[in-house]
């Protein structure tokens, strides 16, 4: 293949990175922006229908796009020559991988159990309100980590640092 050709094949995978770094960000932030809406509603089963359409987004859009972020990475690492040596690469790949740890880890069950407690209470009448922002605040604390990390990496790879 042509030095042309493996140009347009890096680009066309930085591409794609860049789009989907763009949807990992995003599902998140909208994640963010919805979960609080819907809180300040104080309505259990407005909360338990938003809770629902977050978890479906993270698992048809935020985990995808995070290993579509990382199989086009690994491609431009590949196709474009670049050392897994820099510190921007390993920056990124370390923060990534923080971000999806603890989306996984942290951030999936604490949605699945705050749906719970809004279904619950939809179902009951009554809405454990302590239990629900006692969960909501760690669910804010590690959704934060989750989101930042990824953010750290956008500047690692805009930047480049040696």
């Amino acid at each position: 293949m042509s030095l042309v050709m493996w140009n347009r094949v890096y680009l066309a995978l930085n591409t794609l990175h860049v789009l989907a770094v763009m949807l990992f960000l995003g599902s998140m932030i909208m994640g963010i922006f919805w979960k609080r809406r819907s809180d300040r509603t104080d309505e259990p089963r407005v909360i338990a229908y938003t809770l629902e359409g977050i978890v479906r987004a993270y698992r048809w859009l935020t985990l995808p796009s995070a290993a579509l972020l990382v199989l086009f990475g690994f491609g431009m690492v590949a196709v474009g020559n670049v050392s897994l040596r820099f510190a921007w690469v390993l920056l990124g790949i370390a923060t990534i991988t923080v971000s999806v740890a603890v989306l996984v880890l942290r951030v999936a069950p604490a949605q699945l159990q705050l749906l719970a407690l809004a279904r619950s209470a939809a179902d009951a009448g009554s809405f454990d309100r302590a239990s629900f922002d006692r969960l909501t605040h760690q669910w804010q604390r590690w959704v934060l980590i989750a989101t930042v990390a990824p953010m750290i990496g956008v500047a690692l790879m805009v930047f480049k640092p040696h």
